[in-house]
């Protein structure tokens, strides 16, 4: 069977809207004066930028070529978004020493939900609790299933992805020896 890899790439885009809306929703809003920059460049970021643009905010964009960028300005950002997952032993995108250096009042939302791996330190929440505070004032937003505060979307987009590839085809195909061998 030849599945894609993102079949539920529009599940993703959610994720970066949906975990957008709620955290800034808790923050009271967000403002052009606010200092924003987003990290990475793919379907989460993508549902984040969208939800961004509804709002008149043009965030710095961050990605591995500009990294360094990135590590200069942390300390001055009022919100910083993770919209990238890395692999498990890989060194973490924000540091706790960055976390140390950013101002008591930010924000970091993690649409990504990479707990504790692309920003160091950081533990999950959930839709029903999800923000924390550290003890420098910072606030975390960590929701590992935000695209369910959009259920219907979510629903829909998921749904969409996988029948594209497994429901279209006819029910003898999962009765054939072709199917039970993959």
């Amino acid at each position: 069977m030849n599945i894609p890899r993102d079949i539920t790439h529009k599940n993703s885009i959610l994720a970066g809207y949906a975990s957008m809306m709620q955290a800034i929703m808790l923050r009271g809003g967000i403002t052009q004066n606010d200092r924003v920059a987003v990290f990475g460049s793919g379907n989460v970021a993508y549902g984040v930028l969208k939800y961004l643009a509804s709002k008149g905010i043009e965030p710095l964009l961050r990605r591995r070529s500009n990294i360094y960028l990135m590590q200069q300005e942390f300390k001055d950002y009022d919100i910083f978004i993770n919209t990238v997952e890395i692999a498990q032993g890989d060194a973490p995108i924000v540091t706790l020493k960055m976390l140390n250096s950013m101002k008591s009042t930010g924000w970091i939302i993690d649409a990504a939900a990479d707990t504790g791996r692309a920003i160091q330190g950081t533990r999950a929440t959930k839709i029903e609790n999800p923000v924390y505070q550290d003890e420098q004032g910072h606030t975390f937003y960590v929701v590992d299933n935000s695209p369910s505060l959009l259920y219907r979307e979510s629903s829909v987009a998921v749904s969409e992805g996988y029948a594209k590839h497994f429901w279209m085809k006819p029910i003898s195909y999962w009765h054939s020896d072709f199917c039970i061998a993959s």
